[in-house]
């Protein structure tokens, strides 16, 4: 599964707070863009719409839209639903390729390396769920 995350605090309590928090709600916006939901000039749900969708407050949707936005991710217009910026799908993979290769890999390394795990058994792990077809 491809993450995103930024370094944030944890959000605590239920499952739905923590499925609804501003910054799961951008990762998943975020997911929907880089695996092509959504492309560059795609209209995303409008905040109101996201909201309800989600059963989130509004502000926690607008949160996660300010952010994506901040990031050069999406534009946002005053009275209308935000739209994926030209050049924001780009923009995305190389945070989530910095992300990956600066947090994710290296601990994914060290795990391998307390493990014993070499690359050709994680290789073999891959190709295998290539053949499955999972």
């Amino acid at each position: 599964m491809l993450s995103i995350r930024h370094t944030r605090d944890k959000v605590e309590g239920s499952e739905e707070n923590r499925r609804n928090s501003w910054s799961q709600i951008r990762d998943d916006i975020s997911l929907a863009i880089i695996s092509g939901e959504y492309n560059d000039g795609d209209t995303l749900p409008s905040v109101r719409s996201c909201a309800k969708e989600r059963r989130a407050h509004h502000d926690t949707v607008r949160k996660a839209y300010d952010t994506l936005a901040a990031e050069g991710v999406i534009t946002k217009r005053r009275g209308l639903s935000p739209v994926v910026a030209c050049g924001g799908t780009d923009k995305l993979l190389l945070l989530a390729k910095s992300a990956f290769l600066g947090e994710q890999l290296p601990a994914f390394a060290a795990q391998m390396r307390l493990l014993g795990l070499t690359w050709s058994e994680v290789e073999a792990v891959d190709v295998a769920r290539e053949g499955s077809g999972t």
